[in-house]
């Protein structure tokens, strides 16, 4: 998918004959598959700056809001992308191509075929995501009193004891 986008931008291209157009488009549509990702951490982020601030202005007042407070989550976000960026280039070019064909020679398709789908990108984004929901759980937690991740595990947490209970009256059932 990436390599037919790419070819398709530099046929558009070439009659311009501008090769740091040329480059700068390139890049650009290597990238495009990590924009919903970028959105998604990027949203997280901010989304985990206003609860903070809020939090701030609720145990400090309006002294305690200072205007260096958005440069962390800057810095946060820049870096998100960058370990996002050095994933999927790391994903695409080595582990998409060489490293599949290695899986393939010694090992056998099967496992080729699974971690052929399973992208660094899409682990990288979980990662951070749990780590922002953490941070937005505890900052939360500060600011209303009350921690929402252990209120929706205690919503959902029927489900693992019914879980439970059907896999202890199986084993009963069986002796």
């Amino acid at each position: 998918m990436v390599k037919k986008h790419m070819a398709y931008i530099l046929k558009l291209l070439i009659p311009f004959k501008s090769w740091l157009f040329t480059i700068i488009a390139s890049f650009i549509s290597f990238l495009l598959p990590l924009q919903p990702l970028m959105i998604v951490v990027s949203l997280l982020a901010l989304l985990d700056y206003f609860i903070k601030l809020y939090c701030i202005y609720k145990l400090e007042g309006k002294a305690g809001i200072k205007s260096n407070r958005m440069q962390d989550t800057m810095y946060k976000i820049v870096l998100y992308a960058f370990f996002l960026f050095v994933l999927y280039t790391v994903d695409v070019l080595f582990i998409k191509t060489a490293f599949l064909d290695l899986i393939r020679l010694f090992v056998d398709d099967h496992t080729a075929l699974f971690v052929g789908k399973a992208q660094l990108v899409i682990i990288g984004t979980v990662m951070i995501m749990i780590r922002e929901v953490k941070s937005i759980d505890e900052n939360w937690c500060t600011a209303f009193g009350v921690s929402f991740l252990n209120v929706i595990y205690d919503k959902f947490l029927w489900l693992f004891k019914l879980k439970k209970d059907d896999i202890k009256s199986a084993e009963d059932k069986s002796n």
